[in-house]
C-alpha cells in the first residue's frame, strides 16, 4: 500500500523538489518494508497458519520460501543485528568527520577526532568479545592495544583548544567519557543502544499483527456473519497496524540519522538545510476558461 501510495504521489508531484523528495523516500521505504517483511517473515502477523486461511494457502507458501530470520523466534539474533548496524553507523560517521576535516586540510583533527576514536572503540569492541563469549587471546590484546594507544591519542589531543598545559591533559581524559571533545565512549554505547528501537519496532508490529488475527479467528465463529466479521477485523487492524508501524519507523528512522548519526559529523555553516518542502524552481500554470 505504501509502495502504491508513493508511486501515485512521486508522479503527481514531480514539478515540486522538495514535496517530491519525501514522497519518493515513502516509496523506497514501502519496497524495502516489502523485501525485510518477506525476510522476516512477518507479512499480516501470524495470518499464513493453517487456523486462519487453511493448508497450503498462498501466504503460508511465501513465506516459508522467503524468510530468513523470524525476529519472535531469534530475538538474541536480531538484537545483535540491530546493534551490529548501530556500531557500523557510528563509524561510518566517525569516517565522515575524519574525511571532513582532511578536506579542511585539518590533519591533527582527523587523526584526534577520527584515528584515535576508531582505534579506541575498535579496542573497547574487540575486550567486550570476553564478556560475551571465549575469544582467542591475540584478539583479545590486539583490542587491549588498541584502545590504550588511542586513548592515549585522546587525552593528548582532545584538550588541544585548551590553553593550560594541566588543562590540556585533564580535558583529553574527561574526553573520553564524553563532558568534553567531539564524542564519547559513553556517546558511542548511548547511540548503539538507540539501534534497538528497530528489533523493538519489529516485534512490536509483528505482536500487533498477531493480536488482531486472534481477534478475526475469535469472531469467526460467530455464527452467520462470521467471515464477514473476519474479514472487518483483519482489514481494520492490519490498516491501523499499518498506519502506526509507517509513523513510528519514519519517527525513529528520522532520530537514528539527525541524532546519532549526523551528531558524529555534521556541521553547520552552510545553506539551510531544507530538503523537503512546497518550493520548485517550476511554476505551474493553470488556465481557467472565461
Amino acid at each position: 500500500m505504501l509502495t502504491l501510495m508513493g508511486t501515485c504521489l512521486a508522479y503527481k508531484t514531480k514539478p515540486y523538489s522538495g514535496v517530491n523528495n519525501l514522497v519518493r523516500i515513502l516509496l523506497y521505504s514501502g519496497i524495502s518494508s516489502i523485501i525485510f517483511g518477506a525476510l522476516t517473515g512477518s507479512w499480516f502477523g501470524d495470518l499464513h497458519k493453517p487456523e486462519y486461511l487453511g493448508h497450503g494457502n498462498v501466504l503460508h507458501l511465501l513465506q516459508q520460501r522467503f524468510i530468513v530470520l523470524n525476529p519472535m523466534d531469534k530475538t538474541i539474533l536480531a538484537l545483535i543485528i540491530a546493534l551490529g548496524l548501530g556500531v557500523l553507523n557510528q563509524f561510518l560517521g566517525i569516517t565522515l568527520k575524519m574525511y571532513g576535516a582532511l578536506r579542511k586540510k585539518d590533519f591533527l583533527g582527523a587523526f584526534s577526532d577520527g584515528i584515535c576514536w576508531v582505534a579506541t572503540l575498535s579496542g573497547l569492541l574487540m575486550m567486550t568479545g570476553k564478556v560475551f563469549g571465549e575469544i582467542p587471546h591475540k584478539i583479545f590484546y590486539t583490542g587491549l592495544w588498541l584502545f590504550v594507544g588511542g586513548a592515549i591519542g585522546l587525552i593528548f589531543t582532545q584538550g588541544r583548544f585548551i590553553k593550560n598545559p594541566l588543562g590540556k591533559i585533564a580535558g583529553g581524559v574527561v574526553s573520553l567519557y564524553g563532558i568534553v571533545g567531539s564524542y564519547g565512549i559513553t556517546a558511542f554505547i548511548g547511540d548503539t543502544l538507540s539501534y534497538c528501537r528497530l528489533l523493538a519496532l519489529g516485534l512490536t508490529t509483528s505482536i500487533i499483527a498477531v493480536a488482531f488475527n486472534l481477534m478475526a479467528g475469535i469472531v469467526r465463529e460467530v455464527p452467520y456473519v462470521g467471515m464477514v466479521l473476519f474479514i472487518v477485523v483483519l482489514f481494520i487492524g492490519h490498516m491501523f497496524n499499518f498506519l502506526i508501524s509507517a509513523l513510528g519507523a519514519f519517527v525513529h528512522s528520522m532520530r537514528l540519522i539527525f541524532v546519532e548519526f549526523f551528531g558524529r559529523f555534521y556541521e553547520g555553516g552552510t545553506r539551510p538545510f531544507q530538503p523537503l518542502g512546497f518550493d520548485s524552481a517550476m511554476c505551474v500554470v493553470k488556465k481557467e476558461n472565461d
